[in-house]
């Protein structure tokens, strides 16, 4: 599986609106002074689960982990959570959540899979340094 992602940095002005679409991957950052207003709908369900999941499949997945894990540790605590994923070094509330959600990954993928998908998260979505 290859993924191919791109990175683009939008600058809404005074009175502009910036529109993500549904499962698309996004880091948002606010610049000076600045006022951010979220509204989620609901995009169409997808039809069938397929396996080995697809693409959308696998955005949603990703989508629904980071907030399973700010559910287990506090959303304040994800980040740092994400950081030990990605060393190896997780304290003992981080490995209880990291079970819990290994356990839901292997409903969908091979238990072989799920600490790399974990891992793979957090440097994409972190930005993380590679581990040597």
């Amino acid at each position: 599986c290859v993924c191919v992602c791109v990175c683009v940095c939008v600058y809404p002005g005074t009175g502009e609106m910036l529109y993500i679409p549904a499962y698309w991957w996004h880091h948002i950052i606010g610049v000076g002074e600045a006022v951010s207003l979220t509204f989620w709908f609901k995009s169409r369900p997808v039809p069938k689960v397929t396996f080995p999941l697809n693409a959308t499949q696998l955005v949603a997945l990703r989508r629904n982990i980071e907030g399973l894990m700010g559910e287990l540790v506090g959303p304040t605590q994800v980040q740092a959570l994400m950081v030990a994923i990605e060393k190896d070094d997780l304290d003992k509330t981080q490995a209880a959540a990291v079970v819990e959600v290994e356990t839901m990954l292997r409903c969908v993928m091979a238990a072989e899979a799920t600490r790399p998908f974990l891992k793979e998260l957090a440097h994409r979505r972190f930005l993380l340094p590679s581990s040597p």
